[in-house]
């Protein structure tokens, strides 16, 4: 089994012998965009949300998060999640070589697997799709991983 070892010392499992559900480093050399955002009210009035850029070591290049106070679905801080991290990508000179999400709705929407019934939605699906288009090398597009 080959591992990586990650400034804290700790471990992750390479491609060869990783199971589906932990995180895989990208080829070497390149970078993973990650994102995430969940519901952080039971009522559903605050939204947290990160974007997470690492290098094929596994080490820290970026970090984004926020908490948005509003009622938003999740899909949607996600989405605007993928936009604010593919605009620094793409402002600090970058190219990603992938780009995951566990948000399987944002994931089918981007990548036209459902019609989008929101208009809001359609604006940012669309957004998302052309900076992909610019931050991704060699036309690598948006990935679910399961949470």
């Amino acid at each position: 089994m080959l591992e990586v070892q990650l400034r804290n010392n700790a471990y992750i499992n390479t491609r060869s012998s990783c199971r589906r559900e932990c995180w895989l480093p990208p080829n070497l050399g390149n970078l993973k965009l990650n994102y995430y955002a969940s519901v952080l009210d039971d009522d559903g009035s605050c939204v947290g949300s990160g974007v997470v850029l690492r290098d094929s070591y596994g080490n820290l290049v970026l970090t984004v998060r926020d908490r948005v106070m509003s009622r938003l679905r999740p899909c949607v801080v996600e989405l605007v999640d993928v936009i604010t991290g593919l605009e620094v990508v793409i402002q600090g000179g970058w190219q990603v070589e992938s780009v995951e999400t566990d948000c399987i709705e944002a994931v089918r929407l981007v990548n036209g697997e459902v019609a989008n019934c929101f208009a809001k939605d359609g604006v940012l699906v669309e957004n998302v799709r052309v900076l992909l288009a610019l931050a991704c090398a060699n036309g690598v597009g948006f990935n679910h991983v399961p949470s």
